[in-house]
Formats: C-alpha cells, structure tokens, sequence
C-alpha cells in the first residue's frame, strides 16, 4: 500500500506511507482527503480515521482474504517498525503510541497468507475462525472463546491465537512470540502468571453463543493485577475487537481477580468495563468437559486445595466440590464448582483431554443439595446430546467392593504399545546404530545412529550403552541383602498413576536415599565404561554431555555431566532422562513427580524390575565443569544439578 504525500505527487518515493501529524492544518488535512479520495494511492486504500476519546489514532483498510497485511510505522521514513497483522479482508486498527508522536507514517504490506500465519492483532466478535465454537446440544448455546497474549516489551498491540489449532497460551507461544520461543511450559507460566518481572500477560476473549450484542474479556494471572494495568489492557483488547457498534463489552475476572475487581468496580464501569460474569449467558448446566466417575464428594475451598492436596484430605479418587475453580487442579475424579467457570480454562480443557466429568449446575437448589452430600459416595455422568445433561447420584453408604472395582476398571486405558527392550550380552552399542536397535539401547540412541549416516559433519561422535548396563545395576546386591531391584519394587508398592503426595514423597525420598548412598557401579562397570569412552577416542578424565533414552515404564530420571572420578550413581528424580553423576548431590524431594507406568489395566501393580533405560554419551567441547560442579562431598541435599538441555560445557 503506497500513500504518496505532498500536493498529490505523481512520484511514488514515499511509497506506502500515510503522514500523520498532530497539529496538520486544515488545508495540509483538504490535501491529504483529497489524495485519498482521488485514488493516489498505489497498492489499495489506506484510510485516516478520527482518533478516540484516548487520542488513538484510527486506520482502516482491505485487502483479498487470503492475504496477509502488515501495518508499519515510522518516525522519519527511514526506521520503519511493525504496528500491527491483520489476516485477509479489512482492517480497523487503533494506534495507542500515536498521543505519544509528533509525526507519525504508516504503510502495509500485503503478501500471501501461509499455514504459519496462525496468529494476529485483530479478533471479530463474530465468527471470526479464531474463536472455538463448541459443539451445541439441544437448545443449548456455548459460549466462543479465543486467547490472546500482550508482550511486556510491544505492549502496544494484542496477539490473538488460532485457538482452535492452539487451545493452550503455551502451545503459540513457545512457536510464535519471541520471548517464548521453545520455553517450556513451566518456564512460560513463571514468566507470564507472576506479577513481578512478566514478560507478558494472557487473557482470552469470550463471546456468548446466543447472539446478543456483547462479549467479555477475561485477564489471567495468579495474583490481582494493579487496576490500571487491567485498565490499560481491557482497552487495547476492546481497539483489537471488531464488534458492531453498540456492543457492550465486560470485564469478567477471573477467580484470582475477582476480590480485586470488586473493589474497583465502579473505577472499570466508569472506564466501558462493567464488572460481570458468564453467569449471565448460562441459562442450563454448564458442562464443561463430559464423562463419568464413581468416588466421595469432598468439599474444599479453593484457596485450601494445595494444601487439602499435599495432606491427603483431597484425594486422586474424590469427585471435588469447590466455592469456584482456580487456575490449576490436581488430578481427581470429577469436578463440581458452586460458581461458574469458563470453557477456555486450563481446567477444562485438561479435563476434556483426561475424560473427567466438570460441570456447574444452574439450579441453585442443586447446588445446595452437593453441599448435602459432601462426604458421602456418589456418581457423576456429565454429557451432551439433546441438551447438555449432569446427574449426581447418591450412593448412600457407598459400593460394594467387588461393584467398586468392576466399574472402576472400564476408565481403565488400553495398554501402550511400544517395542520391549532386550538384553544384548555387552553394555556397548551396535556399530552403526539403526531404528533396529531400539530394542537393546532405546529408541534417542537407536535414531542417532540416522544423524551420524545422514549429517556425519554436523552430529556429535557418541556411543550408546545398552540396557544391560542398566539390568546389571538394579541387580547388585545392598547392605540391606536385597538387590536395588527389589528396594525399588518395595518403596512403590501399592502407587498408582496418580499417588497421594503424602504418601508420594516420603517414599521417594527413603529411595532416594538408598540410591545415593548404598548403590554403586561395580568396579568392572566402570572400567568397561571408560574403555568403550577411550576406544571410541573420548578422554575418560574429561566431561561428558549425557543424552539419555527412557522406555514406555521408567520413572523420571535427572541429568547430571559424567565426572572424572570413578564413583558414579544412577538416580531417579524429576527429568525424563537418566545419567550418571557424583553421588554427594541430588534433586530436592519437593522437586519430584510421579514415576510414569506403563497404561492399561492392572499398570498400578506391574512389577516395577520393569524399568530400565540406556545412555548415549557425547562428546564435550571444552573440559571444563560448569562454575561449582562437580560439587564436593558434603554439599546441602538441595544442590540442583546442571541440565545438560541447556548446558554446554565451557
């Protein structure tokens, strides 16, 4: 789009610019009006609004709908900065730095849109494909919902997500915004969720299903965010918006910004933004994610539910009845919330995925009639159909045992299918490793074999040991006269897919101990571990990086680098991965989640001498420790080893 500027030139050398000026006299503002309207314009109209009550400046624009359109701004003609992406059709588009600027140009480039181009600065209220428009029963009308992010460092403009490809902030994120690129999602939810030092802030605009001329815009974080920061947010969401004139848009906190959002209430209805809820569009039932579960109501608040959690009063097994649903739940049985929720939560859509019934009941009698059941054994069977349906049965003194278990074990998956592992006689890799060889060192060794035949120039020289290295360690013998096999099985008996943490962590930690302590790599280990390292050309003194490969049934393992001195200890802990590492450190218990077992029916009691895992060992770059490894003897239980994912020796 080209806008050339001055008494309607002919030379195009301001090629796709709009000037702007905050003090532009008429006759400049005739001229300007004049060229637009004339069509001096090069590549399709770019159109100067009036600004807002806030002096944003307003621009409008179109273009074929599978073309992508890039606003950009500039202050002098030669630095020119993205504002804004719109996909296909026209733009409406509010410029929140333009109070800021004396002098402002604008242009858009137009190009072809591809499968990459799933995000943007614009949502319609309306049928905008961005939003997720769930499957209606029977005189039902679900609300749409589509999320979006505002970076900390271009706080200027919304990214709205395709959130029906991406139902997850994470999911575009950690592919999309440069802040977050490959982040996990751990570190994502640190640096968005926390009020201090975030580098951006989520949210997800909701839109009732039934037609009526409103939507709701909701801001996410575990904490209250300062009013004028939501303020602030709220309107640049409500510029991002294109919705018929009239449309009444609401601030609907969430359950962390809820205290918060009524005290200032009357401050966000005075500013456009009635404080509401999504109550007011649910005329039945709210079924937030369909299925069945048999087990105990257990009321708990939802400020107490970590810790009802982490005691055991809330358990894996109960069906839960809380005051409202936080951001995050652990794993339980099924879900009834007194206040309603909304179906682009985190819980939600985990809920969806897992199969556990989530509902709110409209009926307030209903409501009051859980309250009366708290403690005792009920089912719940949530569904859609003809009309979305929730039933909550009295058990009364609960099942028998037998019925107990019969009902129980049809949730149960089906098994995993994947390729068992094999001993092979020797714990050093096949020459050259294949996808074939996955059966004697998994499956991240077995394929490296494929990047050292297909790009020899640009993959490390490595070596794989087997599984029988792994076998070979469970099977010594401890103090105790059980092998480390049988110490494993004895700690985690009775654990299923989703432990008590009470109970959990103990038992982790007396495993952890034993590991650490008692267990080691015979002498003959080592020195068939060394010599693989010599023969394949690797300096035994010098550090290694670990690159492991972790079957269908192993636990959680911790990455740590190969030290120099000879006594070496395998762990479980949080990663998925497995290494060996100096005995004297380890990850806090805090830190540990649940071993994984292999699914399908009967998992919970699979004997754990099922687990193994194998190691393939690259070469390091330099032969430096990272700054305090290895630490020395006595160093504090809480020590956090160095993850080789991110690590590279110096």
């Amino acid at each position: 789009m080209m806008v050339m500027f001055s008494l309607c030139p002919s030379r195009p050398n301001l090629a796709g610019g709009v000037l702007w000026h905050s003090a532009i006299p008429s006759w400049l503002s005739a001229i300007l009006l004049a060229c637009l309207m004339s069509g001096r314009v090069l590549a399709g109209p770019l159109e100067v609004l009036a600004t807002d009550p806030l002096g944003w400046l307003g621009l409008r624009s179109s273009d074929a709908t599978n073309r992508v359109q890039t606003l950009q701004v500039s202050g002098d003609l030669a630095i020119w900065k993205e504002a804004a992406v719109f996909h296909g059709g026209s733009f409406e588009f509010r410029d929140p730095a333009a109070p800021t600027q004396t002098v402002r140009f604008y242009r858009v480039a137009s190009r072809s849109k591809t499968s990459a181009d799933d995000g943007r600065n614009q949502l319609q209220a309306v049928d905008d494909p961005f939003l997720v428009r769930p499957i209606a029963g029977l005189f039902e009308n679900p609300i749409h919902w589509a999320k979006f992010t505002i970076l900390r460092e271009d706080s200027t403009r919304v990214w709205f997500q395709d959130s029906q490809r991406y139902r997850f902030h994470h999911d575009y994120a950690r592919l999309r915004l440069k802040p977050f690129l490959g982040m996990s999602r751990a570190e994502f939810d640190l640096s968005s969720l926390q009020a201090s030092n975030h580098l951006a802030v989520l949210g997800a605009v909701l839109v009732p299903g039934d037609g009526r001329p409103e939507y709701g815009i909701q801001i996410v974080g575990q904490q209250p965010w300062p009013r004028d920061e939501v303020l602030h947010w709220l309107r640049l969401v409500r510029a991002a918006v294109r919705a018929p004139v009239g449309t009444q848009v609401w601030y609907l906190p969430t359950p962390e910004q809820a205290t918060a959002a009524e005290s200032d209430r009357e401050a966000f209805a005075t500013a456009g933004f009635p404080v509401g809820s999504v109550e007011r569009w649910l005329s039945q039932d709210a079924i937030y994610s369909e299925g069945w579960a048999v087990g105990r109501l257990t009321w708990v608040p939802a400020a107490e539910i970590p810790a009802a959690r982490a005691s055991g009063r809330l358990r894996s097994t109960d069906i839960l009845l809380t005051d409202r649903v936080p951001a995050e739940l652990p794993p339980l049985a099924g879900i009834l919330t007194l206040s309603p929720s909304t179906p682009n939560s985190h819980v939600a859509l985990l809920a969806q995925g897992d199969g556990i019934p989530f509902v709110w009941f409209a009926d307030a009698a209903e409501r009051e009639r859980l309250r009366g059941l708290v403690g005792r054994e009920i089912a719940l069977r949530t569904q859609r159909g003809f009309g979305a349906t929730a039933t909550v049965l009295d058990l009364g003194s609960g099942l028998a045992e037998a019925l107990r278990q019969e009902l129980l074990a049809l949730k149960q998956t089906r098994p995993i299918a994947y390729v068992p592992r094999q001993t092979l006689g020797s714990i050093t890799n096949l020459t050259p490793l294949s996808p074939a060889d996955i059966r004697w060192v998994g499956g991240k060794a077995a394929h490296y074999g494929l990047l050292r035949v297909a790009v020899p120039l640009n993959s490390q020289p490595a070596i794989a040991l087997t599984f029988d290295l792994w076998d070979q360690f469970l099977s010594q013998v401890l103090p105790s006269g059980r092998t480390l096999r049988a110490e494993i099985d004895a700690q985690l008996v009775g654990l299923d897919r989703n432990p008590e943490i009470a109970v959990l962590g103990p038992r982790l930690e007396a495993l952890r101990r034993t590991i650490t302590r008692d267990a080691r790599f015979s002498a003959a280990q080592q020195a068939a571990v060394l010599g693989a390292l010599a023969n394949a050309g690797f300096d035994p003194s010098s550090p290694g990086r670990v690159c492991t490969t972790v079957s269908a049934d192993v636990p959680p393992m911790t990455s740590t680098p190969m030290p120099p001195a000879p006594a070496v200890v395998i762990r479980p802990s949080r990663r998925s991965a497995a290494s060996f590492g100096p005995s004297s450190a380890s990850t806090p218990a805090s830190t540990t989640t649940t071993p994984s077992l292999s699914g399908g029916a009967g998992a919970s009691s699979r004997p754990r001498s099922a687990w193994h895992c194998s190691f393939t060992i690259l070469s390091p770059t330099r032969s430096r420790w990272p700054t305090g490894w290895p630490p020395s003897p006595g160093t504090p239980r809480s020590a956090t080893c160095p993850s080789m994912a991110s690590w590279s020796p110096r």
